[in-house]
């Protein structure tokens, strides 16, 4: 299935001159069809991330798919699995020379995994790094295609296609997108996708950005550290999204009930720091009324010490 090409309103934050407390942080995000014909193979020097546990079953065909696009790295990170996932990538490894695997001594979750990925490639002369998720959901034979988009864009997000997910899978895809761009302002198409393209600088950002501790939020996460960065810098980040296949046959959930708690909460409090980012104004009226009443009342020793500064993300 293929998405007709088009280019979503502006929400009110296009480029503009930068001040010291207001930046056009991200143009508006943009739906665009995958270049024609199909590129099969990355013709730059890319690499590729794979955060995975417990994929035993899944994680040989993904790296022989990641393989076929000719990376310049595959990096999998096996997050201290309890199956025969170490096994299987040991197997693995003999016909890929390309492959390095990393194993963490104990369970970091998937921000952790990936963050620890993205750090291994600092040092690496690449033009890009790709993360995708070790489950088989999503296909990286797109991800060369997306590659191509680097010239013009500094993120690009595989938006999966909804109507091939399972319906309940459908409804909480379009309700946290519709959420997160309530509360951020900002259309990401599929903010949770685990089909991502990032320019080599901000790999590098989200390497050094990145803590271990997020878990299933690093999706989420990764966009408000590059709204931060964006804001701080006074950058504009081009962001697109393009269609993605996804499938979710065999498919089964590791989130915990916990899992699904945090990952709300973390959708919300990323959501409003990108709000913060984009349209400071927002956050200055919140943050002036505490800092007067801070004031007014703090007594002492520390007092007034919440003074927040205009649109500064916490």
């Amino acid at each position: 299935m293929q998405y007709e090409s088009r280019v979503r309103a502006p929400l009110g934050f296009n480029a503009r001159s930068v001040s010291a407390h207001r930046a056009a942080v991200f143009r508006s995000v943009r739906l665009l069809a995958l270049p024609r014909p199909p590129q099969p193979r990355f013709d730059r020097a890319f690499a590729l991330v794979i955060p995975a546990y417990n994929e035993a079953k899944h994680i040989s065909d993904v790296i022989d798919r990641c393989a076929r696009t000719s990376p310049t790295w595959i990096v999998v990170i096996d997050d201290a699995s309890t199956d025969s996932t170490r096994e299987t990538l040991e197997a693995v490894a003999l016909r890929h020379r390309n492959l390095v695997v990393l194993t963490n001594d104990r369970n970091l979750g998937k921000q952790g995994s990936v963050r620890r990925g993205l750090s291994w490639l600092r040092d690496k002369a690449l033009c890009g790094v790709a993360v995708v998720d070790g489950d088989g959901q999503l296909d990286p034979a797109q991800l060369p295609a997306m590659a191509s988009l680097l010239s013009r864009f500094d993120v690009i997000i595989g938006a999966r296609t909804r109507s091939q997910m399972p319906i309940h899978r459908q409804i909480s895809n379009a309700m946290v997108n519709l959420g997160f761009l309530f509360i951020s302002g900002v259309d990401f198409f599929d903010v949770q996708s685990g089909l991502r393209v990032y320019s080599k600088a901000l790999s590098d950002l989200l390497a050094e950005t990145l803590t271990i501790k997020g878990g299933y939020a690093l999706e989420h996460v990764s966009l408000s550290i590059v709204a931060r960065h964006a804001h701080i810098t006074g950058r504009t980040i081009r962001v697109a999204a393009v269609p993605a296949t996804c499938t979710y046959e065999g498919a089964e959930s590791k989130m915990k009930p916990s899992d699904v708690v945090s990952l709300a909460c973390h959708t919300v409090r990323h959501a409003w720091r990108i709000r913060c980012a984009t349209k400071p104004g927002t956050c200055a009226s919140r943050t002036s009324t505490s800092t007067s009443t801070s004031t007014s009342t703090g007594t002492g020793a520390g007092a007034g010490t919440r003074t927040r500064v205009a649109g500064e993300i916490q």
